[in-house]
């Protein structure tokens, strides 16, 4: 690992900028202190309104932050994040070793800083600034796409934007149809800031099909901001009846993501069906005995009453089917991040679990 670190401890760094506000921002080296226009070396700071008062060389604290992504990497991004390092950001991707959770909140790190800024030329016209960068994002890398489409967000107006102020529909549906993960997970992001709710169905369809985690996840997200309800239903449909076992886990993975209360129950019923054979039923609830009647019987001298009972049953009955165990430890995780609980790590510890909190209810 230290051997990893080591080029980008060499890689030269670009200065970083001290704002009144306490902020830090990428300078180039022209930035002097004073100055309220910067240039970074990947566009202008937009809407700069806090003077420099500091340079700082960031290698030092580069240096001492490398501890930190050995042992985690999710504080390390925010630190450099927080610290200005956009070129540690984009260095970071390099990275053939990242974990998919890693490498998705280096690219959502990035993004926040595009919004920030601003690499159009100054002249352009308001109407052909967003059609400038989708342009420009069909050729750019992943980390500087991921600039460019923090940037892309930040043009488009919120609401009924016009039409050559947000990207068409016709560009998105192609984007999400085509081989490139940089532009279908852009064309996500975008979906949702625009809130297309007639791409619910490709956006579902990539969250279970796409391969790559960063397209998925992004589709997933965008997918739950435009229709929650619709996003649940697909995916308890693919976790519960889908034949393709990739998509399975992704269901899984999607409903644990999604902090919805409602995405508890599908994951509970692919937990019981991976320990119980096929087309049986679970019971989760309570069962009550009441007495509801007397059978009276005369005998001589005597008159006996012999109490009927009945039960009353609540609580909800689930039809399992088997799942696989790697499907079922899926929605395990799923379930460990939804509810916070972590019974057991297997699944009779989960259903225990269930019945518990079906019980207080």
């Amino acid at each position: 690992m230290l051997l990893l670190l080591l080029p980008l401890l060499l890689a030269p760094q670009h200065p970083v900028a001290v704002l009144r506000s306490g902020d830090r921002v990428p300078c180039t080296e022209v930035t002097q202190v004073g100055d309220y226009l910067i240039e970074t070396p990947y566009g202008r700071l937009a809407g700069a309104t806090d003077p420099v008062v500091e340079l700082v060389d960031p290698a030092k604290e580069l240096q001492m932050l490398a501890g930190v992504r050995q042992s985690d990497f999710s504080a390390w991004v925010e630190r450099v994040s927080a610290r200005g390092m956009v070129g540690e950001l984009l260095r970071a991707l390099e990275s053939t070793e990242l974990a998919p959770a890693d490498r998705d909140q280096a690219l959502r790190a990035l993004e926040d800083w595009g919004r920030l800024l601003d690499p159009l030329p100054r002249k352009l016209e308001a109407d052909d600034r967003v059609d400038w960068l989708w342009k420009r994002l069909e050729k750019a890398d992943d980390g500087r796409g991921a600039l460019l489409t923090g940037r892309l967000l930040a043009e488009i107006p919120a609401g009924n934007a016009p039409v050559k102020q947000r990207v068409g529909l016709a560009d998105l549906r192609r984007a999400l149809r085509g081989k490139d993960p940089l532009m279908r997970r852009a064309a996500a992001e975008v979906a949702l800031h625009q809130l297309e709710t007639d791409l619910v169905l490709p956006l579902a369809a990539v969250s279970l099909e796409e391969k790559d985690p960063q397209v998925h996840l992004a589709a997933a997200r965008s997918l739950l901001g435009i229709d929650e309800d619709r996003a649940l239903g697909r995916w308890t449909l693919a976790l519960l009846r889908e034949s393709d076992h990739d998509q399975r886990v992704r269901a899984a993975e999607h409903l644990g993501r999604s902090n919805s209360p409602k995405a508890v129950a599908p994951l509970m019923m692919a937990v019981a069906s991976a320990s119980r054979s096929p087309g049986r039923f679970v019971f989760f609830g309570r069962q009550i005995s009441l007495v509801t009647d007397f059978d009276v019987e005369v005998a001589s001298a005597a008159a006996i009453a012999n109490p009927v009972t009945s039960v009353v049953s609540e609580g909800q009955m689930l039809e399992v089917r088997l799942v696989s165990t790697f499907v079922s430890r899926s929605a395990m995780q799923g379930l460990r991040r939804l509810t916070g609980a972590d019974p057991g790590p297997a699944e009779r510890d989960w259903i225990r679990w269930y019945e518990e909190q079906q019980q207080e209810n």
